[in-house]
């Protein structure tokens, strides 16, 4: 709650305790109060109603829901849904309290309109408390239910998400392949600058290595490109489309692919480096 509410239920508290209140300051006051309770809902709403598409979602996706974690993680879905509906339905009682109030106030006499402004007080004191009794309920089960997704690994990924991953390992690689060409480049300058005949057999064991690491570099580009061509359908997804990761889900077949393919490029990556040092090996060996 904001200062500037509390302020107004502070003072309006204090008021209600001494004076009788005109009509349009008690239903100022009750405005507050009702207020101060939405925006203390705020979050454990959003939050409800954020999780309640991601379950939905998570359903929908399942392909196992009697198998762990899911009945447990359902079931808790279940819990929060009454959460938020008593989170409701307790502002919703101290409305429909406090409008009967202010329907009756403007023709009250002085004593029922103190009685009014007091019992509005206790609505209001009665709804906070309850309010703060089922945040604190709501958390504890946001917390369980949010605790079974981090062990399982079960999340949610936008495809813009994904292809940002996408983008951050494609630099990597991409960088990859220029220190590769720059080091075959190298080593045709050795070669070429070698006192030594092609048909020499020190000439061929050292070669061999280097055009290994050509064809290898060849093999590695090719699959960069499938890589950034995946990362363009996915950057050039919706926003709103988006996949789960997790047990018994829908297989994601072309992610599935992509991944492998990240896998064998950082393969490719150590059998260049281990052609380059048998390169390094040779040359040195053969003494140019």
């Amino acid at each position: 709650m904001n200062r500037g509410v509390w302020m107004a239920v502070v003072a309006g508290l204090a008021i209600a305790c001494t004076a009788v209140l005109p009509t349009d300051q008690f239903r100022a006051l009750s405005d507050a109060h009702h207020y101060a309770l939405m925006e203390g809902e705020n979050a454990t709403i959003g939050d409800y109603l954020n999780r309640k598409d991601f379950n939905s979602g998570l359903k929908w996706e399942c392909r196992a829901q009697e198998k762990a974690p899911y009945p447990e993680l359902f079931g808790m879905m279940d819990t929060l849904t009454a959460l938020n509906n008593a989170i409701l339905g307790n502002r919703g009682a101290y409305y429909a309290k406090r409008e009967a109030l202010l329907e009756a106030y403007p023709t009250q006499a002085q004593k029922g309109r103190k009685q009014a402004v007091a019992s509005e007080a206790d609505d209001y004191a009665f709804a906070l408390d309850s309010l703060a009794e089922l945040k604190a309920n709501y958390a504890h089960w946001q917390s369980r239910y949010d605790s079974i997704c981090n062990v399982h690994g079960i999340r949610r990924v936008t495809h813009a998400q994904y292809a940002d991953s996408l983008l951050r390992r494609m630099e990597r690689w991409q960088d990859s392949l220029v220190v590769q060409g720059r080091t075959i480049g190298k080593g045709r300058m050795l070669m070429r600058a070698a006192d030594a005949e092609v048909s020499d057999p020190s000439y061929q064991q050292v070669y061999k290595p280097l055009s290994q690491m050509e064809k290898l570099h060849k093999q590695f580009q090719s699959q960069l490109l499938l890589v950034e061509n995946q990362h363009g359908r996915f950057d050039r997804s919706r926003p709103d489309e988006y996949y789960y990761m997790g047990p018994y889900l829908v297989r994601r077949h072309d992610i599935e692919k992509t991944e492998e393919e990240i896998v064998e490029m950082g393969e490719m990556m150590e059998r260049f480096n281990a052609l380059k040092a048998l390169f390094d090996a040779a040359y040195s060996e053969a003494g140019w």
